[in-house]
C-alpha cells in the first residue's frame, strides 16, 4: 500500500511545478472555504474586472490611451449598474410584492383541486391527507409571502448594506481595472520560472469562461423573450416576471427548470383552473424547454462544455452546499476548471518514476 502512495506521488506531484501548483489549490480552497463571506466583495470584483478587461483590451487595440479605455469600460459598466439597480430592481421588487399578495387566493384556488382527489380516487387519497398537505402549504407560501412584503418595510439597514457593499466593488473594479497588468505581471513572479500548468490552464479557463458567461447571457436573454412572448399570448398573469424567472433559471442547469416549474404552473392554474388555457401554459413550457436544452444550448455551447449530466448535478451538489446560491449559479465553471486542471496535469512517463 505504501510503495502505491509513494509511486502516485512520484508521478503526479514530484515535480517542482505539481507541488507548487497544489499548494497554490488548496490554499485557495482554504481562503474560499474559511474567508469566503468577508473576501467576496473582493472576489467579485476580480471577477467583474477579468470580464471588463477584455474590452478595455478591445479598446486599447482601437488605438486608445490606457486610461481613456478603463474609464470608458467603467462608466459603461457605472451606467449598466444604475439602471439595473434604481430602475429595473425596483420594478421587479413592486411585481414580486403584488405576486406575494396573491399568494392567498392562490392556496384557495389549489385546495379546491385538491379536494376532489378524495372524491375521485378515494383508494389512493383521503380528506385530513389534503387537509394535511393544504395546511403546510398554506403556512410555507403565505410565510414566503410575509417575508418578502415585510422585508421590504423594514429593510432600511439592509439597503445601506446593499449600497456600502456596491461602492466597495465599484471603487476595486476600477483600480483593478486600472492596474490589471501590473498586477497580473506582480503575480506572476511568485510561480516557479517553469509555469507551464498554470499558462495553459489560464489560457484555456480564461477563453472557456468568457464563451460561457457570454453564451449564458445570450441563452438567459433569448429564453426571457420567448417565454415573456409565450406567456402574453396565452395571457398569463405576471408573465413577465415569470419570463425573467425562466431566463434567470438557465444559469443552473436541469435544476433552475425544475424549480421555476413550480410558481409557471402554480400560477396558470390558479388563473385558468384544470382546464384548456392551464394545458395550454404547461405544454408550451415543455416545448420551451426542449427547445433550450436540444437546440439552443448546443448551437451555443457546442464542443465548450463536454461535462455528463451527472457530474453536472454532483457539482450543483457540493458546489451548493458550500457556497450557497453563488457555489450553485458557478457550479459549471468551477467543474470545467477541475477537469481542465486534470487533463493538464503533469505526470512523470513510467520509466522515469523511482
Amino acid at each position: 500500500m505504501w510503495q502505491f502512495f509513494k509511486r502516485t506521488y512520484n508521478i503526479y506531484f514530484a515535480g517542482q511545478e505539481s507541488g507548487f501548483t497544489l499548494f497554490l489549490f488548496l490554499l485557495a480552497g482554504f481562503a474560499l472555504y474559511y474567508l469566503g463571506a468577508f473576501m467576496f466583495p473582493f472576489f467579485v470584483a476580480v471577477f467583474i474586472s477579468f470580464l471588463l478587461n477584455e474590452f478595455v483590451t478591445f479598446l486599447k487595440k482601437r488605438r486608445l490611451s490606457h486610461l481613456l479605455s478603463v474609464a470608458i469600460t467603467f462608466l459603461l459598466f457605472l451606467s449598466c449598474s444604475s439602471i439595473l439597480i434604481f430602475m429595473v430592481l425596483p420594478f421587479l421588487w413592486a411585481r414580486l410584492i403584488i405576486f406575494a399578495q396573491e399568494f392567498p387566493s392562490t392556496i384557495e384556488q389549489i385546495g379546491n383541486w385538491l379536494y376532489l382527489l378524495p372524491e375521485n380516487y378515494p383508494d389512493f387519497f383521503t380528506t385530513e391527507d389534503i387537509d394535511g398537505f393544504v395546511v403546510s402549504l398554506r403556512e410555507q407560501l403565505v410565510g414566503y409571502g410575509q417575508t418578502i412584503i415585510s422585508s421590504s418595510l423594514t429593510s432600511i439597514g439592509q439597503i445601506t448594506g446593499f449600497f456600502v457593499y456596491i461602492m466597495l466593488v465599484l471603487v476595486m473594479v476600477f483600480f483593478i481595472l486600472k492596474d490589471y497588468d501590473k498586477l497580473t505581471d506582480y503575480l506572476v513572479k511568485f510561480l516557479p520560472k517553469e509555469h507551464k500548468i498554470m499558462s495553459r490552464l489560464g489560457t484555456k479557463m480564461k477563453a472557456e469562461m468568457l464563451r460561457y458567461i457570454g453564451g449564458k447571457l445570450l441563452e438567459g436573454f433569448i429564453v426571457f423573450v420567448v417565454s415573456w412572448i409565450t406567456f402574453a399570448i396565452i395571457g398569463l398573469n405576471f408573465a413577465f416576471l415569470l419570463a425573467i424567472a425562466v431566463g434567470i433559471s438557465v444559469i443552473i442547469p436541469y435544476v433552475g427548470a425544475v424549480i421555476v416549474t413550480v410558481p409557471v404552473l402554480l400560477v396558470a392554474y390558479a388563473q385558468y383552473g384544470a382546464e384548456g388555457l392551464f394545458f395550454s401554459v404547461l405544454i408550451a413550457y415543455i416545448i420551451l424547454q426542449l427547445l433550450d436544452g436540444y437546440v439552443l444550448v448546443p448551437l451555443l455551447f457546442s464542443e465548450l462544455i463536454n461535462l455528463h449530466p451527472v457530474s453536472v448535478i454532483l457539482a450543483i451538489l457540493i458546489f451548493g452546499s458550500i457556497w450557497g446560491i453563488w457555489g450553485v449559479a458557478f457550479a459549471i465553471p468551477l467543474a470545467t476548471f477541475i477537469k481542465a486542471l486534470l487533463e493538464f496535469w503533469p505526470r512523470l512517463p513510467d520509466s522515469k518514476v523511482k
